[in-house]
């Protein structure tokens, strides 16, 4: 059985401290409270692992699961 978190593709938009959309910028995902990697899935079935950390395109929004 695979081990990880579904991760539901969100529509959140990040922006730089200028207000601009973060192009480029990283989503890091880890267990609460550690600095280990928390892998990601963008199936239920944990079978298709999202990337980390997942890059935002130009409009600084997350980019589309592997």
């Amino acid at each position: 059985m695979a081990t990880g978190t579904y991760f539901a593709w969100f529509t959140e938009q990040f922006f730089d401290n200028n207000g601009a959309p973060l192009n480029g910028g990283k989503v890091y995902t880890y267990a609460a409270g550690t600095s280990t990697p928390l892998a990601t899935y963008s199936d239920v079935n944990l079978t298709t692992p999202n990337a980390n950390p997942i890059i935002l395109d130009a409009a600084g929004y997350p980019t589309s699961g592997a």
